[in-house]
């Protein structure tokens, strides 16, 4: 594996390491590790912390944070710190919704080790943020996992997004590595 893939995945377990137990990586890392891999440069993690604390362990392992704020009456994440390790880009942010912290998934991947966030909890969180890169991997990903159809289209409307995610699933065409199972 080139060293450019791999570095973010060191990052994403040096991050962990740094935040503790309850981090998950979301985004493009994890929607690889559920079964679809696409391009990404950076890592997102959720963490059950508070700002103030995840600032602290971060700025105690000697890495500059930037944070900025969400207006939350409107949807937002309330905070979110970026900052770079290694020259890989992060963001470290809590959920914008519930999500089950005992259903993370495991990922070791050339002596990396971290914590993904489940799959349902990853599709709830896709359709939430409600952009076109989240419903091109919520399509890639209810196409590697059928069974999870049902619930996830609940949850997009739920969320108000039903017929865009609709729209999205009666467009899609197969893409190179899409529905490809992660060992």
């Amino acid at each position: 594996m080139p060293r450019r893939r791999l570095e973010p995945l060191r990052v994403a377990a040096r991050l962990a390491d740094v935040l503790g137990e309850r981090t998950f990586v979301i985004g493009g890392y994890a929607v690889a590790a559920w079964g679809f891999e696409r391009a990404t440069e950076d890592v997102d993690l959720a963490v059950d912390l508070s700002a103030a604390e995840a600032e602290r362990r971060l700025t105690s392992a000697g890495l500059a944070v930037r944070k900025t704020r969400g207006d939350v009456r409107e949807g937002d994440i309330p905070w979110v710190l970026s900052g770079q390790m290694d020259g890989v880009p992060f963001q470290v942010m809590p959920p914008v919704l519930p999500i089950d912290w005992s259903r993370g998934r495991q990922i070791e991947a050339e002596g990396a080790r971290f914590k993904v966030v489940g799959l349902s909890d990853l599709l709830r969180l896709k359709l939430k943020a409600a952009g076109p890169k989240d419903f091109m991997d919520v399509t890639e990903l209810l196409a590697a996992h059928p069974e999870l159809a049902r619930d996830t289209r609940a949850a997009a409307e739920a969320y108000g997004v039903g017929d865009l995610l609709a729209r999205w699933t009666a467009q899609r065409r197969p893409r190179p590595g899409a529905g490809k199972k992660s060992k």
